[in-house]
């Protein structure tokens, strides 16, 4: 049940990203009902998606200001990128009881210096041989060695990008990159305290994996949402973020226009291949019932169509309808065939069938004369006799007394015999095509002996074969 309902949550929030780079992307920023606009590379460095599953763990952003005056027990401190330069203290925070989450992929300002116990450095260079590479990006490595720990409960890999390292005891280790970076780093990737008075941390040498590019990735949002809870540690919690220094936007997903292209049908398909149907149906459910509750469709159609031009409105409405003739011829190419079934007459679809079970006939036969063809050439070649006047073929051919003769011999024993026992419909491609390499097997034995004779004596003697099933030579 807890494996469950982590696929859910990794699931679930990638429903809603695909859901808000597609829609904001094209219908919000044609209407403009003032989003904000931010670029491709912009929403890829955000950390959207890690908001939503903080205030999914119901934690209440507070600025810098009220985190000075808050008890260190009651907030959860999220350091995410540059450490140099924070407004906050967080070793001091740590130690007076307060939890924190720290998680950067470069250097601290000075080698000694130390977050709650832990270091963080860079990594200046990635070994390009590296088997646990994702998708063969060598600056990429998955981490899937860890140490059992609540935060890493049911996660089977976690994927980085451009990776640093953390200083950090073997005891306070959880996670540490694949064998190949030891000798560029410490190796270790995650690690973990829990001071004496209820202070709680949790570090991570990249921070790119909370980002809107990776933590979709691997399991790094079931990571995510389980560093969260165990820093949370059952209690209310308010959560300040920082990110590079400065406190971070608390911008809603909902509430940005994003400037990339729509994803192709690929991209979709493969972002919604593993989406459980409960997921989707409680996803779904959800959002029809706060939309019914609070009238949003009347509202937002309401006021955005105030604010729109009369030309743009009409411009609109222009694009709207070629885009739903457009979805109507694609619908009918694609469905041609469905559609021609239920509207062409009974008689004009049982011709159709016939005339394609005719071409499979004609088909058949084709290549069992292919079949015929090619015994008929090697006779010829090989004794100067077509295949149709020698019924016992292969007897008369001489071949010599070793292991591989023998099994030529039967070879050519078994494919005369299937011939003529056979009907058309035996001769799929497949078996025809196996016929060609084993008829070229044959040639190439009798090319290496040019000193085998055939004997006509018996060639002329000899009646035609039983035509004994065997079937299984050509299969």
């Amino acid at each position: 049940m807890r494996m469950l309902r982590m696929h859910i949550l990794r699931n679930s929030l990638l429903l809603l990203l695909v859901a808000l780079i597609v829609f904001p992307s094209t219908a919000v920023a044609q209407l403009g009902v003032g989003q904000e606009q931010i670029s491709e590379a912009q929403w890829r460095r955000g950390f959207h998606g890690f908001n939503m599953i903080a205030e999914g763990n119901d934690l209440e952003r507070i600025s810098v200001e009220q985190f000075r005056s808050s008890q260190p027990s009651d907030v959860l401190l999220v350091v995410i990128g540059n450490l140099r330069n924070l407004p906050v203290h967080v070793t001091n925070h740590v130690n007076n009881g307060g939890s924190a989450l720290l998680a950067s992929d470069s250097s601290v300002p000075r080698y000694d210096v130390t977050f709650a116990g832990f270091g963080f450095r860079r990594m200046t260079s990635y070994p390009r041989n590296d088997p646990s590479a994702f998708r063969g990006m060598h600056d990429c490595p998955i981490v899937s060695d860890f140490q059992p720990h609540p935060i890493l409960s049911g996660v089977a890999e976690i994927v980085t990008n451009r990776p640093g390292y953390v200083t950090a005891s073997r005891r306070k280790t959880l996670a540490s990159l694949p064998s190949t970076y030891w000798g560029r780093t410490a190796g270790a990737f995650i690690a973990a305290r829990e001071h004496r008075n209820g202070g709680r941390a949790v570090v991570v040498g990249d921070q790119s994996i909370f980002t809107n590019q990776m933590i979709l990735f691997g399991d790094n949002a079931i990571f995510a949402n389980q560093a969260i809870k165990w820093l949370k540690n059952g209690q209310p919690k308010k959560m300040l973020i920082l990110v590079n220094g400065s406190e971070h936007s608390t911008l809603n997903p909902a509430d940005v226009v994003v400037d990339l292209p729509p994803p192709s049908t690929d991209d979709v398909m493969e972002a919604l291949e593993n989406l459980p149907p409960s997921a989707m149906l409680d996803f779904a459910n959800s959002v029809a019932t706060v939309v019914e509750d609070e009238g949003m469709i009347n509202d937002f159609i309401h006021d955005t169509v105030d604010k729109i031009p009369q030309r743009d409105l009409s411009r609109f409405f222009i694009f709207l309808m070629f885009g739903v003739a457009c979805f109507t011829f694609v619908a009918a190419f694609l469905f041609q065939g469905k559609l021609q079934r239920q509207t062409a007459s009974e008689v004009a679809f049982k011709q159709s069938g016939r005339e394609r079970d005719e071409l499979k006939v004609v088909q058949m036969r084709e290549r069992q004369q292919a079949a015929h063809m090619l015994l008929d050439r090697f006779c010829v070649l090989q004794a100067g006799r077509r295949f149709g006047d020698w019924p016992s073929f292969p007897t008369g051919l001489r071949v010599e007394s070793d292991r591989e003769s023998k099994s030529i011999f039967e070879s050519m024993t078994k494919a005369s015999i299937l011939y003529r026992s056979k009907q058309s419909s035996f001769w799929t491609r497949k078996r025809l095509a196996n016929l060609e390499k084993t008829v070229q097997k044959w040639q190439t034995y009798f090319d290496a002996r040019p000193e085998l004779e055939v004997d006509a004596e018996l060639v002329q003697s000899n009646n035609a074969w039983p035509t004994d099933p065997l079937s299984n030579e050509f299969n």
